[in-house]
């Protein structure tokens, strides 16, 4: 089985309230880079700017602030690179939406 090199974890407890853990054990560039992934696949920006402001007091308690540096660029050249296969899905469904749009719903040649 392999080592969880980094992890963040989401719960809520009996209050209601959510809850972020912070865990990383290796520090290395690929771990970073690792990281960077996970933080960028968060699914709003609100989730990502919470999630990053307890990850850079996790950082900072390590004493880890270049790595931090390292991490941010690393998630926003990720998320860039998300929201642009986002981008050509989006224009790829509109280009099928509009060429449908001119296809008739009954060709000639079905009503005979």
């Amino acid at each position: 089985m392999s080592k969880i090199q980094a992890s963040i974890t989401f719960s809520v407890d009996d209050n209601g309230e959510i809850l972020l853990d912070v865990a990383i054990d290796d520090w290395s560039d690929k771990s970073i880079d690792r990281f960077a992934t996970v933080l960028a696949s968060l699914s709003t920006l609100q989730i990502q700017t919470e999630t990053l402001t307890i990850v850079k007091e996790y950082f900072s308690k390590h004493n880890k602030d270049k790595e931090f540096e390292t991490l941010v660029f690393k998630m926003l050249s990720r998320s860039e690179a998300i929201l642009e296969k986002y981008q050509e899905a989006a224009e790829e469904l509109e280009e099928q939406e509009d060429s449908s749009e001119d296809d008739p719903f009954i060709k000639p040649t079905d009503m005979m």
